[in-house]
């Protein structure tokens, strides 16, 4: 069983998301694409935003409002657009300033950013 099979299995049966687990594999599916490297400030700058709003993203998952898949494809897009803006200032890895600046300019998800 892979991963994202056993964390919707976990959900489903009342789970709630874990939010670093979360951003850690979604970053390190995103070193392991070839794309920057993720320091872990900037892995902290992508879960400390959601942490206020676990109950509300756990409903909203509930409810099947959103899924974990589209979860992991908001922060696939922060990490997309921070490498974006590392590229303009000729940066080699993605801080949390370049998350937080992605955030800024284009937020995929209310309750992340």
């Amino acid at each position: 069983m892979d991963t994202q099979t056993f964390q919707q299995e976990e959900y489903e049966w009342g789970g709630d998301v874990n939010f670093t687990t979360l951003v850690n594999r979604v970053a390190d599916r995103f070193e392991l694409s070839g794309a920057m490297l993720v320091t872990n400030n900037a892995r902290l700058a992508l879960i400390t935003p959601a942490i206020p709003h676990s109950t509300q993203v756990n409903q909203e998952l509930q409810i099947g409002r959103i899924t974990m898949s589209f979860l992991e494809n908001s922060i696939r897009t922060v990490l997309d657009n921070a490498m974006v803006i590392a590229k303009e200032r000729d940066q080699q890895i993605i801080d949390e300033y370049l998350i937080t600046a992605s955030m800024k300019r284009y937020c995929p998800y209310l309750f992340w950013c």
